[in-house]
């Protein structure tokens, strides 16, 4: 019998894990690939679909927070495409991180991130 796991998320490295969890590991795993792996062996799942989640409002929200407050409309614009281009790399690397995952363990099916806030044109 094959068992799916159908809800499952990768990080890159424990800080990231970390900071999804809000800081504070829960039950003691930081979410890494390395770290889930043998549960997942353990478990007995013949595939596990890892979704990507990216909070990319929440990040844009926290760096637009770091903007000196005399900004002039022109500053704020070119910081905004700063952040925007910041958030789109970061997206796109997590999701070709993931995907590279898949392609080295036939178990993973990955369900890439997206978000309707960034610029279709990204």
């Amino acid at each position: 019998m094959k068992i799916i796991d159908s809800h499952i998320h990768f990080y890159k490295n424990a800080q990231a894990g970390l900071l999804a969890q809000g800081g504070e590991s829960f039950l003691g795993y930081n979410g890494t690939l390395e770290e889930a792996m043998p549960i997942i062996d353990r478990c007995g799942f013949s595939k596990i679909v890892a979704l990507a989640v990216m909070p990319i409002s929440l990040m844009r929200a926290a760096a637009m927070k770091k903007w000196p407050r005399d900004c002039s409309v022109l500053e704020k614009e070119g910081l905004s495409q700063e952040i925007e281009e910041k958030l789109q790399a970061r997206l796109t690397g997590y999701n070709d991180w993931l995907c590279q995952a898949a392609q080295k363990d036939d178990r993973i099916i990955p369900a890439i991130a997206c978000d309707a806030t960034i610029d279709s044109e990204r």
